[in-house]
């Protein structure tokens, strides 16, 4: 046969069709891991900065010792010992 003579038969096989393409997305479990590492610390950086403003309550100064004498001296020495201010109101 002669090379030059057109053929019935195709040059080049035609490509096969190809199914539905799979879509391109990803999974989604890094976006939501990601989002909940972000609560995460966000949720605790309020913790910390509420703690932070939070006025924290004075310690008390300990109550000196008072005598258990009923002389004079001793109970000015008690009262002139005693620095809390408000006794009167406690009442």
């Amino acid at each position: 046969m002669d090379q030059n003579i057109p053929s019935n038969s195709p040059a080049a096989p035609s490509p096969a069709p190809m199914g539905d393409p799979k879509p391109q997305g990803g999974s989604m479990g890094p976006l939501v891991g990601s989002i909940v590492v972000i609560i995460i610390l966000v949720i605790g950086a309020i913790y910390f900065w509420s703690s932070k403003l939070a006025p924290k309550e004075p310690v008390p100064e300990p109550v000196p010792e008072l005598s258990q004498s009923d002389s004079d001296e001793a109970l000015q020495a008690d009262i002139e010992a005693t620095t809390d201010v408000d006794f009167d109101t406690n009442f």
